[in-house]
């Protein structure tokens, strides 16, 4: 009973919270990702390496530029060495050319002792003679040497052969060629010279009474010489010996140059046959093939051509740059004669050197348009840009620079200086600029060749250098810059160049002193670029 009753109260008594403890759950797996572990709030101590670090990063950001800088200093140094290295080779240079020059000039005057002095290498027998000896020297320097012609007879400086101005006996006079002032007769007999003189060189010397004819080709054949007897052997060796006073030595001048030798046989000396149609030499005695050219010829008569279209291209320029055919011929042996004048050449003038000088006259117009149209766009404005609002720009500008929306007729306004106002006529940048750059460039520019023809600017002068402009200004009619450029034909731009001839001449009406006045300044301006003084009034020569 008692196990009974001990049973129901069990029974009856609630299970204890130990008894009814549910089973333990089953170990979860240890997860591998710490992400969801709380974050240590200890304070961390870096360590030795992290420290290292955090020293030297600053360190090595201090010296970078530092180190960068030696690099450089490295290069400049490097840099310095070459140079120096350079200048040290050139000045090398120089000095083996000068100690060779020395060399050669020490023969030279070696040479010129023993020929004057054969006892020279012998000592001096007195000190008087020596006194002598250093006298004679330099008074022989006054006569072939511009410097100082050391006792020694050493390194002798810019030896030439010279003359005193109040010795007229020093200098034998130049050898001429035969020009007789008249005629000779059959029974005549040519003059002799001594047979110990050397034959003069090929040189041509015109005589002050020639005279020739301006309108024709032809010379007068009086003055000619006969080619064909004359320097029977082209071997010959030519030289001039020049003589002076008992007390200086002798000493023959430079051989004449070999192209005037080659063409020996038609270049006249002192023959007295008359010859008429000695042509200038080709070079090398080979008749050229194609176009005619000025270097086809000898040396001596390249040059002779191309003074002759030096002048031509001066009477283009500042007479008429449109001439007619019979102008051409008048101008072509006004040109040639004035060419064979300076330089001191007779030849006559073949067809085919005429057509050269002629072919001048487009290549003196092309010439002023190559030199003005590279200062169009930006003296007057215009854009090279290529967008619509550019091109009516442009267009604009163009019509208003050649006045091309007046009623009553265009009257260009771009050669004034000021285009807005139309103030000082003429005088534009592109005008002055244009003058100064095509013709008193240098010391050896036409305007200051050949003086008479620019002082004062001459009209016709003035009414290219507008055409011209007028034809660089057509280039931008449409708004864009045509890229062929156009030609500058006599058809096309002949008559706008009488038109502005024309209006050339009646503002020289309004006041003719004031308009040459500012045309001679013009010319005075230009001159002055050139370093040279202006010059006073010069009497215009006829152009034929």
């Amino acid at each position: 009973m008692a196990s009974t009753s001990q049973a129901r109260k069990r029974k009856n008594r609630p299970e204890s919270p130990v008894e009814q403890s549910p089973e333990p759950a089953p170990k979860e797996q240890p997860q591998r990702e710490t992400s969801s572990r709380r974050s240590s709030t200890r304070v961390r101590t870096p360590s030795n390496k992290q420290e290292a670090l955090s020293c030297v990063i600053p360190v090595i950001a201090l010296l970078t530029p530092y180190v960068l800088s030696l690099n450089h200093v490295a290069d400049l140094t490097q840099n310095e060495q070459l140079l120096a290295k350079i200048k040290k080779l050139e000045q090398d240079n120089v000095r083996l050319k000068n100690k060779a020059l020395a060399a050669t000039r020490a023969a030279t005057a070696s040479v010129q002792d023993e020929d004057d002095d054969d006892l020279d290498h012998l000592p001096v027998e007195s000190e008087d003679e020596q006194e002598y000896i250093t006298e004679a020297k330099k008074t022989a320097t006054t006569f072939r040497s511009r410097g100082i012609y050391n006792a020694d007879g050493k390194d002798p400086k810019k030896i030439k052969t010279l003359r005193r101005m109040e010795d007229p006996a020093a200098r034998p006079p130049p050898v001429r060629a035969a020009v007789p002032s008249r005629p000779r007769t059959a029974g005549s007999q040519p003059s002799s010279r001594p047979s110990s003189a050397p034959p003069p060189p090929p040189e041509f010397m015109i005589d002050p009474q020639l005279q020739l004819d301006h309108g024709s080709s032809a010379l007068n054949e009086e003055y000619y010489t006969d080619a064909s007897s004359r320097h029977q052997s082209r071997d010959q060796t030519v030289s001039r010996t020049h003589s002076t006073a008992q007390d200086t030595p002798s000493r023959s001048s430079s051989t004449v140059p070999t192209a005037l030798a080659r063409s020996a046989s038609s270049v006249p000396s002192n023959s007295s046959r008359p010859v008429v149609n000695a042509s200038p030499p080709f070079r090398g005695g080979v008749v050229p093939t194609g176009d005619a050219k000025a270097s086809d010829y000898e040396p001596h008569a390249t040059k002779l051509i191309l003074a002759a279209c030096r002048h031509f291209e001066a009477l283009v320029l500042t007479e008429d740059p449109f001439p007619e055919d019979a102008q051409q011929e008048v101008w072509v042996a006004d040109a040639w004669q004035h060419a064979s004048s300076v330089l001191k050449l007779l030849y006559t003038l073949s067809e085919r050197i005429k057509k050269l000088i002629v072919s001048r006259t487009s290549h003196a117009r092309g010439a002023l348009k190559d030199c003005i149209r590279p200062m169009v766009a930006t003296k007057y404005g215009f854009s090279s840009l290529t967008d619509e609002a550019a091109k009516v720009a442009n267009r604009t500008l163009y019509e208003h620079l050649l006045d091309l929306n007046n009623p009553e007729g265009a009257e260009p306004i771009f050669h004034y200086q000021n285009v807005d106002t139309m103030a000082s006529f003429a005088r534009n940048a592109i005008v002055t600029h244009a003058i100064r750059e095509q013709w008193f460039r240098n010391t050896d520019g036409m305007g200051l060749q050949l003086s008479a023809q620019f002082c004062p600017i001459r009209e016709a002068t003035l009414a290219i250098i507008f055409t011209a402009i007028e034809f660089c200004l057509d280039q931008w009619a449409d708004g864009t810059l045509k890229s062929e450029g156009g030609r500058f034909s006599e058809k096309e731009y002949k008559p706008k160049y009488k038109a502005h001839l024309a209006h050339i001449k009646l503002w020289s009406k309004l006041d003719p002193a004031v308009t040459e006045a500012i045309r001679k300044q013009m010319h005075d301006d230009a001159r002055t670029r050139c370093y040279a003084n202006p010059i006073g009034d010069i009497t215009q020569p006829s152009a034929g």
